[in-house]
């Protein structure tokens, strides 16, 4: 190394100043003393050194780079599972970087997955855990967790059909596509037989539940069918469920072919569960002959007469309660203009009658 320049300070008069090279008779230059102190030096590195230190440092950063690229690209991590054989459950964790990653679990060495990371055990056996990511990269774990028949000692005393009900299972699921574009009115049903009452439905793989099996007001997306009974046994629907777009319609087409009963249905469950979609309002009310025309519903409290009167029991009833209820259209009919004269409604099941 060579030094570019030294830093200096006068004992005598205190003044800091800088020098090229250090002289044995070095005078202060503002008071001519000779009493100085050296503060520091400022040094210039060669250039073949400075050469090797950007290589190194651009080794290490590609070295680093490498490594996290290995860890993204390989698949789950299982960080540990442990067995609860009080209650007959397997807890798998995985390294927290990959948590954030969609993972499917399975305790049968990749036969069956599922989306929780607690599996239920419901009888004594040797069991194989088995992690993957979406890419179907899998991690096993190398040690089986072995339930005992002692750990299931609790259940001696029930029935042979009690301890052996069979998981659920999803036998077929229906569906109905969006009517018009932006209604958002679409609807899957999902038929199971076995499994230990309750059984809880899910239609976002797992995610949330519900205890009905019919699910409405649903947007055009991809779902996932997945249910479980009391007992956490699970059971899955191979193939997602594609509630498709509806058509466009406007004002033209709506005067130019009869409103059907489904059509009206969709539209009125649509709009009391979102009171303040004007538009969806308007496009209704066009359907009537009049606002004045007689209504004949069965509705819990005082049933209005009219469309109007229809719409504002409706809206304040249904006011902040999207989805929670559901009206039926029973009987409709038209004049010549196709436009509706005559309408019947009800409230379904399952509503509550606050």
């Amino acid at each position: 190394m060579k030094i570019m320049s030294i830093r200096l300070k006068c004992n005598t008069c205190h003044h800091e100043f800088t020098v090229r090279e250090l002289g044995s008779d070095q005078q202060c230059p503002f008071c001519s003393s000779t009493s100085i102190s050296k503060i520091t030096g400022a040094y210039l590195i060669s250039t073949p050194l400075l050469k090797k230190l950007i290589i190194s440092e651009i080794i290490v950063i590609a070295l680093i780079m490498a490594m996290i690229t290995l860890r993204y690209l390989e698949g789950p991590k299982i960080k540990k599972v442990v067995a609860n054989k009080n209650d007959h459950l397997i807890s798998i964790s995985v390294k927290a970087a990959l948590s954030k990653r969609k993972l499917e679990y399975s305790m049968d060495n990749g036969k069956t997955y599922h989306n929780n990371n607690i599996l239920k055990v419901t009888k004594p056996g040797t069991y194989r855990i088995v992690v993957r990511d979406e890419n179907r990269r899998k991690k096993e774990w190398d040690i089986p967790v072995i339930f005992s028949d002692e750990d299931f000692e609790i259940f001696a005393t029930q029935s042979v059909a009690d301890f052996s009900a069979p998981p659920p299972q999803i036998t077929g699921v229906e569906f109905v596509n969006e009517s018009i574009q932006g209604m958002n009115d679409g609807q899957i049903i999902i038929h199971t037989i076995d499994g230990r009452k309750p059984i809880r439905y899910s239609i976002d793989g797992g995610q949330t539940f519900s205890d009905d099996s019919i699910f409405s007001n649903l947007e055009p997306e991809r779902y996932s069918i997945y249910v479980v009974d009391n007992d956490s046994q699970i059971n899955t629907w191979p193939d997602p469920v594609l509630i498709n777009q509806g058509v466009v319609v406007t004002e033209e087409d709506i005067h130019s072919q009869l409103p059907s009963r489904n059509l009206v249905e969709s539209i009125l469950n649509r709009l009391f569960s979102d009171p303040e979609n004007n538009a969806l309002r308007d496009s209704l009310q066009s359907y009537f002959v009049s606002q004045t025309m007689n209504v004949d519903c069965e509705l819990v409290g005082i049933p209005p007469n009219t469309p109007y009167q229809l719409f504002q029991f409706l809206q304040r009833r249904y006011e902040g309660q999207p989805g929670s209820k559901r009206i039926q259209v029973l009987d409709i009919g038209y004049n010549n203009k196709n436009l509706i004269n005559r309408l019947q409604i009800r409230e379904t099941r399952g509503l509550s009658n606050n």
